[in-house]
């Protein structure tokens, strides 16, 4: 540290610069990048690591501070306000709780307002955030914020610190380049921040329009996976992906190759392992595996097995031992999606089999339509709503899984309405503030129903009820019996005089009377104009 003098402020701001270079520096590294970019997953271990790091930046700001009598200008508050802004109360208060304990142990005649305003910056900061969504930490915004804490900091080293002349002295001398250097700091920060969630929606904008050019590629696989169609899907993958090469691996064989590396059919065993284990794996880091008997090697990839499909799919990049997360959520999805697929095929080869009713369950079960309807949805929106992309990617894929999971005829209601929630997520960002939905469930968790009944009565309601310029309110109520349950579906839709059912609630209608006979009323009321009703009486 060194003493005040002339350029007391330009010295200050000079320190500034150097800091925020250093932390941007820091945030461009691909695995400090992958943390800030926040994960659903991860969120708790994400916001530790950020508040460590505005700890840390906070103690690198009191150690380039200037001193003087024994106090000292400085930089601290600028690592904890980012901190608190970025991963709220949990980051604020641990960057605040590091750089405040070490501000106080350096001693000096304002080391108590210092650190508890150092801390108490971090919580505000935090609170701040969670309350207006770290959206509000935006360049200007963060410069009254900071401008706003400095002069706090510093009224809180007059009201403690004695003499009350040295303590004016100190808060009125160090108030005009606290304040600078602060706002200016975390406004380059904040920047910087935006900067990096600007790259990587539009990453995000361009996987989702891959992964819908590959989508269209995949409706072969309804009609089973022919080899005269796999060729041209997997170079589709290619073109439209980072990877290097593509692999399809089906009962213990390569059934479709693309890419640079030329390999045999036969498989290896650690292949083989990940087909067992039914886990996906990644490869990375710069670890190579030995692929077959011709020694083949790659540095990175992802590998996704099939749920009781006794399929692989290889994603590989052979120059490269860098996955992000976005090439894992194209990976996934189209994992997801072949599932999905392969089951409709599987379907169709068990039609002539199977009544008629077990048949139209499962193809309702995968209802290719709808999901087409997304992609386009998710097409369109990447180019001029990129922030709903991700939410509906996350929502299609937790749709997606679902139908690929669920094997049973009966299931949880908690995972019923799991699975209507991400349908329900879908169609909010599709018709956005035209659909209202309320829901009154007195009904245990564990309480078992058919399942897909909820989704494809919410559908129904969608599909037929809408209006024009009006808004559809659907209520999905569901009280559970001593003897079984009742569901009510209830919308206020365009209706019909028609007593006519519809493909939807006569396949519900069937599926509920094969599995519980004569107890169960399934009931239907629709006037033109006055919305439709559906109520499943089960136990009576």
């Amino acid at each position: 540290m060194i003493l005040v003098n002339e350029s007391f402020i330009l010295k200050m701001l000079e320190r500034t610069g150097l800091i925020v270079l250093l932390i941007y520096i820091v945030l461009r590294l691909p695995y400090t990048k992958k943390l800030f970019i926040k994960d659903h997953e991860k969120k708790l271990k994400i916001n530790i690591f950020i508040g460590i790091s505005g700890g840390l930046i906070g103690i690198v700001g009191t150690l380039l501070g200037i001193s003087y009598k024994t106090a000292i200008t400085n930089y601290r508050d600028m690592g904890v306000i980012f901190a608190g802004f970025i991963a709220g109360i949990p980051g604020g208060l641990i960057a605040g709780l590091i750089s405040g304990t070490h501000r106080f142990f350096m001693g000096g005649i304002t080391n108590v307002p210092c650190s508890l305003a150092t801390i108490s910056i971090g919580i505000i900061a935090g609170i701040y955030s969670e309350k207006f969504g770290e959206e509000i930490f935006n360049p200007i915004s963060s410069i009254f914020f900071t401008a706003t804490a400095e002069i706090y900091h510093l009224f809180l080293v007059y009201l403690i610190v004695s003499p009350k002349e040295l303590a004016f002295e100190i808060s009125t001398k160090f108030m005009p380049p606290m304040v600078l250097s602060n706002s200016l700091g975390v406004f380059l920060l904040s920047s910087i921040y935006y900067s990096l969630l600007k790259e990587n929606e539009l990453l995000q904008s361009k996987a989702v329009i891959s992964i819908f050019k590959i989508f269209e590629k995949s409706t072969f696989l309804i009609n089973g996976m022919k080899e005269e169609f796999l060729q041209s899907f997997s170079k589709e993958t290619i073109k439209n992906t980072m990877f290097t090469d593509f692999f399809i691996i089906k009962d213990n064989k390569v059934i479709s190759s693309y890419g640079e590396i030329k390999r045999n059919i036969k498989i290896s065993e650690f292949e083989k392992t990940i087909l067992k284990k039914q886990k996906i794996h990644y490869l990375k880091n710069g670890k190579q595996e030995k692929i077959n008997s011709n020694n083949l090697k790659f540095f990175s990839g992802i590998f996704i097995p099939l749920k009781d499909e006794n399929i692989l799919l290889e994603f590989i990049k052979n120059k490269s031992n860098f996955i992000s997360d976005s090439q894992i959520t194209v990976a996934k999805l189209i994992g997801d999606f072949i599932s999905l697929q392969l089951k409709i095929h599987r379907a169709n080869n068990i039609r002539s089999e199977m009544e008629e009713m077990r048949y139209r369950d499962l193809l309702m079960k995968t209802n290719p339509h709808m999901i087409f309807n997304v992609l386009n949805t998710i097409s369109y929106l990447s180019d001029k709503e990129p922030l709903k992309v991700k939410e509906l990617c996350y929502s299609l894929g937790n749709f997606l899984r679902n139908n690929v999971d669920i094997e049973k005829p009966l299931i949880d209601l908690k995972k019923e309405l799991n699975i209507l929630d991400n349908y329900i997520d879908i169609m909010r960002v599709r018709y956005e503030d035209m659909i209202e939905f309320d829901f009154k469930i007195n009904a245990e968790d564990s309480m078992q129903l058919p399942a897909f009944t909820l989704q494809p009565l919410v559908e129904n309601s969608l599909k037929h009820g809408m209006i024009p310029d009006k808004k559809l309110k659907i209520s999905i109520t569901i009280t559970q019996k001593s003897n079984g349950f009742k569901i009510i579906i209830k919308d206020n839709g365009k209706g019909s005089n028609s007593n006519k059912e519809g493909f939807g609630i006569k396949s519900i209608r069937k599926r509920y009377e094969n599995i519980y006979h004569n107890k169960v009323k399934i009931n239907t009321s629709s006037f033109l104009f006055s919305g439709m009703v559906v109520t499943i009486d089960v136990g009576g």
